[in-house]
């Protein structure tokens, strides 16, 4: 067999060799894409479901913690308008009430009970529909809300029993910064799990939302 022959036959080998080569490794990749499709689609399709009804419980929640920031920032609003004329200075959230302006002062204070009602009903809706919440981040960003308004109830409660406290002879005399604090406190925690929640319906579940 001379030389030229010998060569094409060779060639011809390693031609169809490489091409059964390429044909198999398109076949595989084709395959894959395949496979990787259709778990796209199977995590598509149990996201969908997960978001589903995780909307069932997420949308009334976030209903009830929008009537609760209205509530909790209609309360500082009341307070802060009744103890203004009060301030003792640009620089401190200390009050002194004239003991001439002392039951007016009461009036006003205890006008807005109703509100702080309304702040507690609103509490417990929070938590009772936080008993269906599986997301270990959201639980913790809604204990926040929830310890935020316990110690705006003390604070309120402390202002309560010191101006109950306070002689009718006496001009009454409060630090309003604690009170104040825990509004602050409240009002700020609940945008937190508004953000979560945008986050959990819309799919994404990464530690750091």
């Amino acid at each position: 067999m001379n030389d030229i022959l010998y060569g094409t036959i060779i060639g011809g080998v390693i031609g169809v060799g490489g091409s059964a080569v390429v044909t198999w490794i398109q076949a595989h990749y084709s395959r894959q894409q395949h496979l990787t499709q259709i778990e796209h689609e199977k995590n598509s399709q149990l996201l969908s479901r997960r978001i589903g009804v995780r909307s069932k419980y997420l949308e009334p929640l976030t209903s009830q913690l929008c009537s609760l920031y209205i509530s909790i920032n209609n309360c500082a609003g009341k307070l802060i308008e009744f103890t203004a004329p009060y301030y003792t200075g640009e620089k401190t959230e200390k009050i002194k009430v004239p003991k001439a302006d002392k039951q007016e002062f009461i009036r006003q204070i205890y006008s807005i009970e109703s509100i702080y009602t309304e702040i507690s009903a609103l509490d417990d809706k929070v938590f009772q529909t936080s008993g269906q919440v599986a997301d270990p981040i959201l639980v913790e960003k809604l204990t926040a809300v929830t310890q935020a308004i316990t110690k705006f109830h003390e604070a309120c409660n402390e202002m309560y029993r010191s101006l109950h406290g306070s002689a009718a002879e006496e001009d009454f005399v409060y630090d309003l910064k604690p009170l104040m604090k825990s509004i602050e406190k409240a009002s700020l925690s609940i945008p937190n799990v508004h953000l979560r929640i945008e986050s959990l319906l819309s799919g994404v579940d990464e530690d750091n939302q």
